[in-house]
C-alpha cells in the first residue's frame, strides 16, 4: 500500500483534499493530500499518482510525493505494477 511509503511523525495524519483524472481516457488519477498535525495545522502535502498505459500490455506506473511547509521533497518514488 502506498500510504506505507509516506513519513509521518506520532501524532500526523493525512487529509484527503481532493482526487481528479488527467489525460484523454483517464488513464491518470491524481490524489492530492494534506498532512496535518495533532492540532489539524496543515504541515505539507502529499500528491499519489497511478498511470496506466493505454497501449498494450497496461503497464501501470505509481508516483508519490510528500512535501513540507518549507517545499522540501520529503518522499519522492515511482514504482511500477
Amino acid at each position: 500500500m502506498w500510504k506505507n511509503r509516506v513519513r509521518l511523525s506520532p501524532g500526523e495524519a493525512l487529509e484527503f483534499k481532493s482526487k481528479h483524472e488527467k489525460g484523454n481516457l483517464g488513464q491518470e488519477e491524481v490524489e492530492l493530500y494534506s498532512v496535518v498535525d495533532s492540532e489539524g495545522k496543515v504541515i505539507g502535502s502529499v500528491r499519489y499518482i497511478d498511470h496506466m498505459s493505454i497501449k498494450a500490455p497496461f503497464h501501470r506506473s505509481l508516483h508519490l510525493i510528500q512535501i513540507d511547509s518549507m517545499g522540501k521533497a520529503l518522499v519522492d518514488e515511482r514504482w511500477n505494477l
